[in-house]
């Protein structure tokens, strides 16, 4: 049997053409996640590349207890700024709200909706400044994967979803390589706007793409027969930037929607100026 390359890349020209693509999949079945297509960008969380980038600084045998800490500390001062607290034992609804509010963590967002991911993936991109792409997992294939591997070390049958204690957060090394998916609980606007969701590692320093590389194919995924997909866009010109941009706000998808509040408000203005919906000229 030929090993497929993954992930499977698909060349996309605009949004249009990504989301014809796209809905051939099926929905709520695939998670999305837009970023640059550089050899520096890989789908790893922003604590996995605060290590590397300090690992000179930083020794492995403090990773835990620093995440233990960090979660202590945003709970002694959320009360002042939270209104709808989890339970102090909640270690992962803790994370995914430092998470919210830009701390490094072990998480990774994603989001059910592709024109989300699509928004992302150009938000963080320049016009003609080199290809971006959108990532797409097929959420059963990962559940199965971790139900698996938790199934080898565990002497009853497990649930779908790992528990919040398998993860071991602030506690030490798990002892098994899984990868857990979380929608949240009180879950902030945000995430509810951006119809999203995190995965979450066993392990501070995870490799998600070697683990997403190592479960085998499932010929029932379909069309591509593959849990694994990138969705590159060339941006080599200013109209593969603009167009782009201009078919994702016509789909509804702009930073007021996105970002509730004002944060939406002033992050819509950069699109604004950048007049990707329509010409704006003088009155005077």
């Amino acid at each position: 049997m030929e090993i497929p390359i993954l992930p499977k890349v698909l060349e996309c020209k605009d949004a249009n053409d990504f989301m014809s693509k796209v809905h051939e999949l099926g929905r709520r079945g695939w998670i999305f996640r837009g970023h640059g297509c550089s050899g520096s960008w890989r789908l790893e969380s922003t604590l996995r590349r605060h290590l590397k980038t300090h690992r000179q600084r930083i020794r492995h045998s403090s990773w835990y207890v620093r995440e233990r800490e960090t979660i202590r500390r945003f709970q002694n001062i959320a009360h002042h700024y939270l209104l709808n607290l989890p339970p102090y034992d909640d270690k992962l609804t803790w994370l995914a709200w430092i998470q919210h509010y830009g701390g490094p963590t072990r998480l990774l967002d994603f989001t059910f909706n592709p024109a989300i991911g699509l928004y992302f993936a150009l938000r963080n991109a320049e016009p003609a400044g080199g290809p971006f792409c959108v990532h797409a997992l097929h959420v059963s294939s990962i559940r199965n994967r971790s139900k698996s591997v938790r199934s080898e070390h565990a002497g009853s049958t497990v649930t779908a979803n790992p528990a919040v204690e398998d993860y071991r957060i602030g506690k030490g090394r798990a002892d098994r390589k899984f990868v857990g998916v979380f929608d949240g609980q009180l879950a902030s606007e945000r995430l509810v706007a951006q119809e999203g969701l995190l995965l979450v590692p066993s392990r501070i320093n995870f490799d998600f793409e070697k683990w997403l590389a190592a479960i085998p194919p499932e010929n029932s995924v379909k069309p591509y027969g593959t849990h694994w997909l990138k969705f590159t866009f060339e941006n080599r010109t200013h109209d593969h930037y603009y167009d782009t941009a201009k078919q994702l706000m016509q789909m509804g998808i702009s930073a007021a929607r996105l970002f509730p509040g004002l944060e939406g408000l002033c992050e819509s203005m950069k699109f604004s100026w950048d007049e990707v919906v329509k010409d704006l000229t003088p009155d005077w």
